[in-house]
């Protein structure tokens, strides 16, 4: 918990003395987290399977150590040894999901246009289990980890297309279409066939195909296949 203010005669979370406050925390089976100053007392944990907290001395005074044992959330109540002070606040456990979000963030940003069919067509369904997971508040560690390497082995088994740029400039007096769309730059993949046509306007005929100067049709609807890059 960040902004906590020191002190040694009140329970101070964010810098509010007040109960119902979280101490929110990843989990981690080795880890201490101090998340608040006290004043000289006890912690009570409704459910000790999911933390364990304590009050500890510190150099600037008492504070609560809490403990994450497991995923969940649980109550805790400080009370003073005066007497004379208590409050009651949650503790609430998650699982560690920032290597899943980073993993999410690359795969959601891929086109699929970029890869071919048959490998990307396995993604999207990863895509919505990962973050049907990450959207879970209180996911186990297991299941974000099995979301997080899931996701990587798929992105590892994309396989780029190996596209090919097809141009055709119409000339002043007609237009043309590339399989059939009306536009002068496609990519498709290495080796597929492509159909040109020409319309020239009225009064026009059509004259060729041109390729770097040289003519080679002079059919106003010419394939090929496209092998060059």
């Amino acid at each position: 918990v960040t902004g906590v203010k020191a002190s040694t005669n009140e329970l101070i979370f964010n810098g509010e003395n007040s109960a119902g406050q979280n101490v929110d925390i990843e989990y981690s089976s080795t880890s201490v987290i101090y998340n608040a100053s006290v004043r000289r007392g006890y912690v009570v944990v409704e459910n000790n399977d999911i933390a364990s907290a304590s009050t500890v001395i510190g150099d600037n005074g008492s504070y609560v150590s809490v403990v994450p044992k497991s995923i969940g959330s649980t109550s805790a109540t400080f009370y003073a040894y005066d007497g004379d002070y208590s409050c009651t606040f949650s503790i609430k456990v998650y699982a560690d999901k920032s290597a899943l979000l980073q993993v999410l963030d690359v795969a959601n940003s891929l086109n699929g246009e970029d890869y071919t069919e048959e490998t990307f067509s396995s993604l999207p369904p990863v895509i919505d289990y990962a973050t049907q997971i990450y959207s879970t508040e209180y996911a186990t560690q297991d299941d974000v980890d099995l979301a997080t390497s899931s996701l990587n082995e798929v992105m590892s088994t994309l396989v780029l297309r190996d596209l090919v740029s097809v141009n055709a400039v119409s000339g002043d007096n007609g237009n043309v279409s590339i399989n059939g769309e009306d536009v002068s730059n496609v990519k498709i993949m290495r080796g597929e066939a492509v159909t040109l046509k020409a319309v020239a306007d009225k009064d026009y005929m059509f004259d060729g195909w041109y390729e770097n100067g040289e003519k080679i049709s002079s059919e106003s609807v010419y394939t090929f296949n496209a092998e060059k890059a």
